[in-house]
């Protein structure tokens, strides 16, 4: 799917201006500057009653401007208004499903599953992703076809959606991650052969699975190449 337009989504909330709300990514062409199909890119976001902020999540991945995207939208049975506001983007999305699961790393893990792109990402749904985040990755990925992952930095904001820091992550290496999650899941994008080489998310890791993944790449020997200025997430 192409991504839609500002014009195209639902209004804003009254009060809400700016990314993403009054502001979109520009267009990219049809296709790539050499005529080859832009590659397909799938995100996944799971949501459990997120209601107040996945409004602000689903623009920020809708209004990129990319011509591939596939949006999955994978909720946990949300019992607050997450399931009035999602089938508003409906249209856009190449799914979403409402129903109970055994965690976060179950919903992503669902959601990957039913994914077909070639590069693969998730978002929370307290989360959004930067304007140009997405033809940033995918202009890295192409340039460093040694590259499985690519990651950078990211935004701290509160509740309210204000940035108050921006995390810069050291280049990856496997033996920082002993002391600490070195950069942030938000900015990460990576290719679909990872998938097929160390599998899925562990569900039993229900607040560091993603903790536990990066490592088990890099004992892979997998490569992480790191997108300079700007940030390509906010985390809340």
């Amino acid at each position: 799917m192409r991504c839609p337009t500002l014009s195209e989504l639902p209004p804003p909330p009254p009060g809400k201006t700016g990314w993403p709300w009054t502001e979109e990514s520009p267009q990219l062409p049809d296709t790539m500057p050499d005529g080859r199909p832009w590659p397909r890119i799938s995100i996944v976001t799971p949501s459990y009653n997120q209601g107040q902020f996945i409004e602000e999540t689903i623009p920020s991945v809708l209004l990129q401007g990319y011509p591939n995207l596939e949006y999955i939208v994978i909720d946990g049975g949300s019992t607050d208004n997450s399931v009035d506001i999602i089938p508003e983007y409906e249209r856009w999305l190449a799914c979403w499903v409402s129903g109970t699961d055994k965690g976060q790393a179950n919903a992503i893990n669902k959601g990957r599953m039913l994914s077909k792109g070639e590069i693969i990402t998730y978002l929370n749904s307290d989360d959004t992703l930067q304007a140009d985040a997405v033809s940033r990755a995918v202009a890295s990925l192409q340039q460093h076809p040694e590259a499985d992952f690519v990651f950078g930095l990211c935004n701290l904001m509160n509740s309210a959606g204000k940035v108050f820091m921006t995390l810069h992550p050291p280049p990856f290496n496997i033996t920082q991650l002993a002391f600490g999650n070195c950069f942030c899941q938000q900015t990460v994008f990576f290719r679909r052969r990872v998938l097929d080489g160390i599998g899925m998310l562990g569900v039993n890791f229900h607040f560091v699975f993603d903790y536990e993944f990066w490592p088990r790449a890099g004992l892979q020997g997998l490569a992480f190449v790191k997108i300079p200025q700007p940030p390509l997430a906010n985390f809340r």
